[in-house]
Formats: structure tokens, sequence, C-alpha cells
């Protein structure tokens, strides 16, 4: 009895490593890990500047206060005292008015800026001025006061329109010496009284230290 051998095919699949599908092997890092950061928000505040900020004045808008008549140091003292004052455009010099809305005053070696706010307008009396007459032009006699016998208020105003200025006051400042007398007797010389009486421009008059 013959035995016939058929040939075995023994098919080896062969299975290749890295083949599609197989996951791909882990990256590794190196270093460090990284680190957490935190935000600050900082708020800017804007800070002035240092530098001293130069304005040029012109000499020609500076007044002196010593050279100025006595009634007009007296406002500008007042006003420099308290801030601010309120004036009437006829009872002020022509150098301190304001039409010099800006201008300034130096006073113990400090500068002030001169501001003008008008107020309206005011009835009241006025000293104009005075003029010295003759006795002989004194018909009344009685109508004269004699220098010493004035208020010391009196005697101020007396004395500013005396030298030239013109003063006013309203309602019941006026003194009523002078609209009881028409004459002054002052030094044994008469000096006639003009006053006047109107609405009055008025404005308040501040001055700032620069």
């Amino acid at each position: 009895m013959k035995f016939r051998f058929r040939p075995l095919c023994i098919v080896v699949l062969l299975v290749l490593a890295g083949c599609v599908g197989s996951p791909s092997p882990k990256a590794t890092t190196t270093g460090s890990p990284p680190t957490e950061t935190t935000t600050t928000l900082v708020t800017m505040t804007p800070t002035t500047s240092s530098t001293p900020t130069t304005t040029t004045i012109s000499q020609a808008k500076i007044l002196d206060y010593q050279n100025l008549e006595p009634p007009t140091r007296h406002i500008l003292r007042t006003a420099i005292e308290n801030g601010s004052v309120t004036v009437t455009r006829s009872n002020l010099s022509g150098r301190v008015s304001p039409d010099k809305d800006g201008w300034y005053v130096r006073h113990q070696g400090e500068l002030y800026k001169m501001s003008w706010e008008h107020q309206g307008f005011r009835g009241g009396y006025q000293l104009r001025n005075t003029t010295e007459v003759n006795a002989s032009a004194v018909n009344d006699a009685t109508a004269a006061i004699e220098y010493r016998n004035l208020s010391a208020y009196a005697q101020r105003m007396f004395d500013a329109a005396r030298m030239g200025g013109e003063t006013e006051t309203h309602g019941a400042k006026f003194p009523n010496q002078f609209l009881n007398n028409r004459y002054v007797k002052y030094q044994g010389e008469y000096y006639e009284l003009r006053t006047v009486v109107g609405d009055y421009a008025t404005y308040q008059l501040s001055l700032n230290k620069v």
C-alpha cells in the first residue's frame, strides 16, 4: 500500500512592529515644568511734574503798593486782608480800576493779581473834592465845621478829598457833618465841600497771591 504525501504549506504571518493602528510612544519632555504666573492690576495715578511753570508778567502791569495814594492803599489793604472788597468805580483812582483787570500789585514783597467783578449800581453820596476858599467867601459861619470836630471817619474822607481823591459812602455811612455843612475849617483855612449824589457802578475787587 502506497501513501502519497502532499506538501504542507505553512503560511507564516509576520506581524511587523509599527503597523498602522499601533499607539506611538509617548514623547518625553526635558527641563523644568512650567511655572504658574499671577497678573497684578496696577492703577497708575498721574503725578504732577515737579518742574515749576514759569509765567512771564510784564513789569508795566505791576503796581507798587507804596507808590499809590493813601485811599487806594486802604482799599488794597482791605482786599488783601479779607480776600476781596466791594468798591464803587468813582471811588477808585485811574491807576487801580476795573479797566486793569488782570493787573498785579506788589505789597511787602508779595505779588497779588487783581480780579474785578461788576456787582451792579448803588445809589449814594460822594465827596467829590474840596476847594480852598478865602474866609470872605464864607457868608454863613454856621455852614462851616472845624476839622477837629469831624468824626475820625469824616476826617479820613476829608483828608482824601483835600489831597485830590474822590471818596464816597452809601446810605447811613455818609457823614451827616458833610450834608449839614458846606465848609470845613482846617488849619485856619476854609475848604468848600463838593458833595454829589447819584448811582455808582459797584465792583468786587479780589486780590489773589501769585
